[in-house]
């Protein structure tokens, strides 16, 4: 029973930390970065469109 209880307990563990997400590691930061570096007085808004707004 206690080697049971070790082992859904260790599959939990792997599962709570697997991504199901495509996107990559370096996709998120960059969008991070260019969050922290915004010289602008815009908060927010969509980082695609080219005023910033």
């Amino acid at each position: 029973m206690k080697k049971l209880f070790l082992g859904v307990i260790l599959l939990a563990t792997i599962l709570g930390t697997y991504s199901c997400s495509n996107e990559d590691i370096s996709d998120t930061e960059s969008l991070y970065q260019h969050q922290a570096n915004d010289d602008g007085a815009t908060n927010g808004g969509d980082p695609d469109e080219p005023d910033g707004n």
